[in-house]
């Protein structure tokens, strides 16, 4: 009705598309509400996330600094000497110049002081309005009004619900262990990745906005592959002269479908494993050029050319942290516990697609959107592998791997360190098909 009231009364451009997001809550009358966020699962996750990133002894290797008791990461040092400080708490940031005014702070925004009262009834402000928490998730469940929750390890933007929300800043503060054991490298936290609630609104992530107002985010189909993609193509400007990348993990969480949040669980996951590779193996280069307005038609092969780790290499630690990892919020003690049943499922699923690819093709890691059969089964032969690295107890790889993470740390060339782990993933082939079972076979 807003719209119509503008055009209307003269204020809005007749000429000018517009499109609505029509919101429908597929629950039945009967059903119980699944909106209650649960805010100890956020806490938790919060918690843990800290107690990993500021381990003093795990900090220190890294090579951070420590300020006051608490540890950063070397490129936050500007921050601290403009005057931002971070909670030690909840590790969210404050501008000096924001630390001067009087306010009180809801997720990723200040609000003046006046507004407590609203807060305190259980109020959330959208869109200049302070309502109640079930409209603020049918408000927040558009592309153009997102949540935007800062966690110590992601900053998300969501269009599920807020108990869905929690659940992902859970699932991804468990990724945080398996990436660093993967890369040895972690960026400044904390990482953005985005979640949308439906396969509709994920899709309309990546091609971008019928009426031309919210560009293509991505470029290269993936999105019609798995449920999740980075977004190379995402930027802004801030002041209509910063320009700034939001090139992010972008995943897919459908609570309202059949086994949606077991689904979304693990796009969470490889959203976050995206963003973080991307953030220690960036594209300068080629996203500067953005800058001009329009990526140039050799925009993808750019961004990807300029990469230290290969395609293969990054898919699979990402696939690997989705989905092949060790759960050890398991309770070990019992004798029935799966401690590996998500690497266990991905095998299964790999076996279902065809058993491994070979090598020559994985390294080559030529995906097809339009073949979504072949390129699940390369994404998930290179998790394997990753996995096999990481976990099968080979000793060549477990050298070579070392040797490659010392190099990605130094940030020096890796021309020699890929060669000689994929050599040794070529000499081990035997005993990766061992450790693979029935998935290795093709």
């Amino acid at each position: 009705m807003r719209t119509l009231d503008r055009l209307a009364d003269g204020t809005s451009d007749a000429g000018v598309v517009y499109t609505a997001e029509r919101v429908v809550d597929t629950r039945g009358e009967d059903a119980p509400s699944r909106r209650v966020p649960n805010a100890s699962i956020r806490a938790a996750a919060e918690t843990a996330a800290i107690e990993f990133l500021a381990d003093p002894v795990r900090a220190q290797a890294r090579g951070w600094l420590e300020r006051e008791d608490s540890w950063f990461h070397p490129d936050e040092a500007d921050r601290l000497r403009k005057g931002d400080r971070r909670d030690p708490e909840s590790w969210t940031w404050t501008s000096r110049k924001q630390r001067k005014k009087e306010g009180v702070r809801v997720d990723d925004a200040w609000y003046p002081s006046e507004h407590e009262p609203q807060i305190e009834a259980g109020l959330w402000p959208v869109e200049g309005e302070w309502i109640p928490l079930e409209e603020a998730d049918v408000r927040h469940a558009r592309i153009s009004t997102p949540w935007l929750i800062p966690a110590p390890h992601v900053r998300l933007e969501s269009t599920t619900s807020r108990k869905t929300a929690f659940e992902a800043i859970a699932e991804t503060s468990h990724c945080l262990t398996s990436l660093e054991r993967a890369l040895g490298v972690v960026p400044p936290m904390p990482l953005n990745i985005v979640l949308l609630r439906n396969e509709e609104q994920y899709d309309q992530f990546a091609v971008g906005a019928v009426d031309g107002r919210r560009p293509p985010s991505h470029a290269q189909a993936l999105n019609l592959i798995h449920s999740a993609f980075f977004a190379e193509l995402r930027t802004n400007t801030d002041d209509g002269k910063r320009f700034r990348l939001r090139g992010s993990g972008i995943g897919m969480w459908d609570a309202d479908y059949k086994n949606g949040d077991a689904f979304g669980r693990h796009a969470a996951r490889l959203a976050y494993a995206l963003s973080w590779i991307d953030a220690i193996d960036p594209s300068p280069k080629a996203i500067k050029s953005l800058r001009t307005g329009e990526p140039a038609l050799d925009y993808t092969d750019t961004f990807e050319a300029e990469k230290r780790l290969p395609m293969w290499l990054r898919w699979g630690v990402a696939v690997y942290v989705e989905r092949y990892f060790f759960d050890d919020r398991i309770d070990a003690s019992d004798p029935n516990a799966k401690l590996w049943w998500a690497r266990d499922w991905s095998l299964q699923n790999l076996g279902f697609e065809g058993g491994r690819t070979p090598l020559e093709e994985l390294f080559r890691f030529d995906l097809v959107p339009a073949d979504r059969s072949w390129s699940r089964r390369l994404m998930l032969t290179a998790g394997a592998a990753v996995a096999f690295a990481l976990d099968g107890g080979c000793e060549d790889l477990e050298k070579s791997h070392a040797a490659l993470i010392k190099r990605l740390k130094r940030g020096a060339s890796l021309t020699k360190e890929l060669r000689a782990f994929e050599e040794a993933l070529f000499e081990n082939q035997a005993d990766f098909d061992a450790f693979l079972g029935e998935a290795a076979l093709r």
